[in-house]
């Protein structure tokens, strides 16, 4: 219960008590923050700076591919590494973006949009694709399911739950794969994948 204050007539007289206002607490003052214009613009000038800086991540990582497919066997580990690298920094600039996305257009349907969004992430690849090819560490190794292949070279980084593919390029999370595999768009695959229709493909 807040506290009471007393209200006094000009007879010193106790007539009314009111209670103390709750200070504003902090998820409130964010709320506020956030809903100034001026903050807006802000927040979206950074989804813009993080949008140029993946669009040159994604640059990096073809030139990555292309090199390392002209270099010579023994030296082809570290191209592997290094577009390993920018991939995990690729997929970590998506979720800033995403985030930052999260404060511009807050609202309840935003916010449990998001949270499905990630839940569909969540569903594990592997159970997606089935039993790999190979293993090796964390990374689990299949043939391709956006080319036609012989030799598997989609990679799945189990720590992220990512996926890239070294012959044709492809790269995403759980949603991607789903998607391709059912014939459905974004919002379909998230609704299914969050309501227990997703399938194990083996």
């Amino acid at each position: 219960m807040n506290k009471l204050h007393n209200i006094y007539n000009d007879d010193g007289e106790v007539i009314d008590q009111v209670e103390e206002p709750h200070p504003p607490q902090k998820h409130e003052l964010i709320r506020e923050f956030l809903k100034e214009e001026e903050t807006k613009q802000v927040l979206k000038a950074m989804i813009h700076d993080r949008d140029e800086e993946k669009k040159l991540i994604v640059r990096q990582i073809d030139d990555t591919i292309r090199n390392g497919l002209d270099a010579d066997y023994r030296d082809r580990w570290g191209y592997e590494l290094l577009n390993e690298t920018l991939h995990k920094k690729l997929a970590e600039l998506e979720k800033d973006i995403f985030r930052l996305k999260g404060y511009v257009y807050r609202d309840t349907k935003h916010a449990e949009g998001r949270l499905k969004v990630e839940e569909a992430k969540s569903v594990s690849i592997d159970t997606l694709l089935g039993q790999p090819k190979l293993r090796a560490g964390n990374r689990n190794w299949y043939n391709c399911i956006f080319h036609n292949e012989d030799t598997p070279s989609l990679c799945v980084y189990t720590k992220d739950n990512s996926f890239y593919c070294f012959g044709c390029n492809k790269w995403g999370s759980a949603i991607d794969i789903y998607m391709h595999q059912n014939g459905v768009e974004f919002v379909k695959a998230v609704k299914e994948m969050t309501s227990g229709l997703s399938t194990t493909i083996n």
